[in-house]
This record gives structure tokens, C-alpha cells and sequence, in this order.
């Protein structure tokens, strides 16, 4: 809600919405790209999508209109490959294909694109631009990820050797608002390869609390883990803030000190 200290959105929507959800079952299904409905007197082209933002997703094109609707697979933002909130990964190399597609069909013929969250594009070469980048963004995320995953790389590495071109770069539209490189890369990782970075150790580490406890006597005590994260705080570091206070706070979750420097570690880190 907004208040006087403004308003934080949700990235590709200004909030959560609250109320009851229901579903209105559908009287026509459609199974096939290139299938035509007429609603309303409007006609509609249709182009599945599966398995790209969503499980079950499509393109549609109002020829009489020439306007192309990209869903939510194209946005104002680079999208989430895998959402924070859970999910099973999305798959990068038919998202961008499933942009090409829509391109080969009906990019020359649209004078407008928009899209489920976000603002239309007018103009042919505005259209064309936009689709360009919002496809080659997933491709090059798919393929830079695959590069370093055959050659050994572990998910970290990769998120910290990938950072987008000067061409994407130039597009605010490719920009991490919503999903980011860091995380995108990792997730490619994870839909190829699973949860294991190579390492032995991630085969059967202990859980977090008795690991946060094992780490805290390492590091020397409580007192002591402060007071090196403090000094690491005021310097600039706040990832490495972050990741040692993790320890801390899961081998003593009742010590407030731990838990408010890693709060303002976050806040610098948000």
C-alpha cells in the first residue's frame, strides 16, 4: 500500500491482488497455432506457447487491428526464468524461439505489441526492435549458461562471469527489474544439470542450524562473528555480511543484533 514513504511494487505488477479466485470454465479450447476464432466480431490468430513463462501459455494477433499481444512473454523487464516464489524452471531456448515464431508470423504485418504487463510498442520498427532483444535476451541466457556449464563452471561462477552485452544492455526493457541475471543463469543451470555444483561436500552438508553452529564455533563465537561482520558492514561488503550472518542467525535465531545487521545487510543489498 502506498504511504508516505512511497511505494514498493511487485515488478511486473504494482501489488498483490486480495479478494476470492474463481474459474469460469471454458467453452472452446484452443490446440493449435494458427487456429482462428471470431469473439465478438473480432477476429483473433492464436500461437501456443507452452512451457515458456507459463506451463500453458499463447500469443494472439488481432489482424483487422494489426496488434500482436506477447502474453507475458515479452515485458517491460528481463522475466524470471525460475520465481523466488517456487516453481519448476522455465525453459529459456523455447521462449525465445516461441518470440521468433511470433516474428516469422506476424511481425511485418503489426503496427502495435503489448503485452499482459506493460506498455505497447508502436511502429513497425519499434515492434520489431522490442522482439529482437526480448528474444535474443532468453537465447543469450540460455546459451552463455550452457558455455560455462560445459565448461565445468559451478551455478555461483556462472552468475558471477555473465553479465548482459552492451546490446541488451542498451534496452531498459532487458533490464533485471523483476528477474536478474544472477538468478537466471543459476536456474538454466538447474533445469539441465539439478541441484549439484560439483562439490562433494554439497552431497550431504548438515542442515542449516547445525551448520550455523559448527560455523559460529569455527569463526571464534558470537561475539566475535559481530564484530568481523560489523567491521565488514561498515566497509561495503554486504554480501559477505549477508552470508556470514546466515550462520549466526541460524545457530541462534534469538539474538537480535544478528538478525538487525543482516536485516540492514539486505536493505543495502535490495
Amino acid at each position: 500500500d502506498w504511504d508516505e514513504h512511497g511505494h514498493v511494487d511487485q515488478g511486473l505488477g504494482k501489488g498483490v491482488p486480495t479478494g476470492s479466485s474463481s474459474l469460469v470454465p471454458p467453452t472452446i479450447e484452443i490446440t493449435e497455432t494458427g487456429q482462428e476464432l471470431v469473439l465478438d466480431g473480432v477476429r483473433i490468430e492464436f500461437q501456443l506457447t507452452p512451457e515458456s513463462e507459463a506451463p500453458a501459455e499463447m500469443h494472439f494477433y488481432f489482424p483487422d487491428y494489426r496488434a500482436l499481444c506477447m502474453a507475458e512473454n515479452c515485458t517491460g523487464t528481463m522475466h524470471n526464468v525460475l520465481t523466488l516464489r517456487g516453481a519448476l524452471v522455465r525453459d529459456t531456448l523455447m521462449w525465445s524461439r516461441y518470440i521468433d515464431e511470433a516474428m516469422d508470423r506476424w511481425g511485418d504485418v503489426s503496427d502495435v505489441v503489448f503485452a499482459s504487463h506493460g506498455w505497447p510498442h508502436w511502429g513497425a520498427e519499434a515492434v520489431n526492435g522490442y522482439l529482437t532483444r526480448q528474444r535474443d535476451l532468453y537465447r543469450w541466457l540460455h546459451d552463455q549458461s550452457m558455455r560455462l556449464i560445459n565448461l565445468g563452471y559451478s551455478p555461483n561462477e556462472i552468475s558471477a562471469n555473465i553479465d548482459l552485452p552492451p546490446g541488451l544492455w542498451a534496452d531498459y526493457h532487458c533490464h533485471g527489474y523483476y528477474g536478474t541475471v544472477s538468478h537466471n543463469v543459476r536456474a538454466v543451470y538447474q533445469r539441465y544439470i539439478g541441484f549439484y555444483d560439483g562439490h562433494p561436500s554439497s552431497l550431504d552438508p548438515y542442515e542449516p542450524a547445525e551448520a550455523g553452529r559448527r560455523y559460529v564455533d569455527f569463526m571464534g563465537g558470537m561475539d566475535q562473528i559481530l564484530a568481523k561482520a560489523r567491521e565488514s558492514y561498515e566497509a561495503g561488503d554486504h554480501r559477505w555480511v549477508a552470508e556470514v550472518l546466515r550462520h549466526a542467525v541460524f545457530a541462534d535465531p534469538t539474538c537480535e543484533e544478528a538478525r538487525l545487521l543482516q536485516a540492514d545487510a539486505f536493505e543495502q543489498l535490495a
